[in-house]
């Protein structure tokens, strides 16, 4: 069965050495989660890897972008990084992955809810009534429109609202109804099992290890269908 091992944790604590060290011993690429290294331009801060470490080891997602292209988004992330582990895993048992977000791992090991395209004037409008009326004006009528949402996302988090509102004013519908997986974990498909384990990057452990069984496929409570079980370190 093909394994993603992901090397996760925050900058500069050495994720990049350890993860090339992991690839050499597997034979494997690097393949980065991390998006802000994804930018060729963003080097200050982010902690990207060297030319010599990127000389030992292939590295994936890494100055790929300009920050002038289009907004690159972690559900563009997880279509692109699928597209990749299924290319890479017809050569390699054993794949590594390195980076620090959060956003980025979640939405490859466990997918994102899929919301609907909503028309560019409705945010727009939304913002301009954000600096007309304020962030209050914007939390009453979202919890008028979708009170679950209201109490579950954080309300001081301005684009957080605008965004909720957004698909609610833009589709006619809640924010809350189009997350499928809300409020429940990744789900296995029939007869499979899953969990990702979390150890340190230099392996201490932080909690059980459990890997999916052998021929499972892990499938996310969106069904979608990650064929190889994922390792977190």
């Amino acid at each position: 069965m093909a394994e993603l091992v992901i090397v996760l944790g925050p900058t500069a604590v050495g994720k990049t050495d350890y993860s090339i060290d992991l690839a050499l011993r597997y034979a494997s690429p690097v393949i980065s989660c991390d998006s802000r290294q994804i930018y060729r331009e963003m080097k200050i801060g982010t902690a990207p890897p060297s030319q010599e470490q990127l000389a030992r080891v292939r590295h994936y997602f890494i100055g790929t972008r300009s920050v002038c292209d289009p907004p690159y988004t972690a559900g563009r992330y997880e279509l692109d990084a699928l597209a990749l582990l299924e290319d890479l895993f017809k050569d390699h048992d054993t794949l590594v992955m390195a980076g620090g977000s959060g956003l980025y791992i979640d939405a490859l090991c466990n997918g994102l809810d899929t919301f609907p395209d909503v028309d560019p004037s409705v945010r727009q409008g939304l913002m301009a009534r954000l600096e007309r009326e304020g962030l209050e004006a914007l939390r009453f009528e979202l919890r008028r429109l979708d009170p679950e949402t209201f109490e579950s996302i954080d309300t001081a988090n301005r684009q957080r609202v605008v965004r909720a509102l957004e698909v609610c004013i833009g589709t006619g519908r809640p924010f809350s109804s189009f997350k499928t997986s809300a409020g429940s974990s990744s789900k296995a498909s029939a007869g499979s099992s899953f969990t990702a384990s979390a150890i340190s990057a230099f392996g201490t452990s932080a909690g059980s290890s459990s890997k999916a069984s052998v021929g499972s496929t892990f499938k996310t409570s969106a069904g979608k269908v990650r064929p190889f079980t994922i390792r977190k370190i």
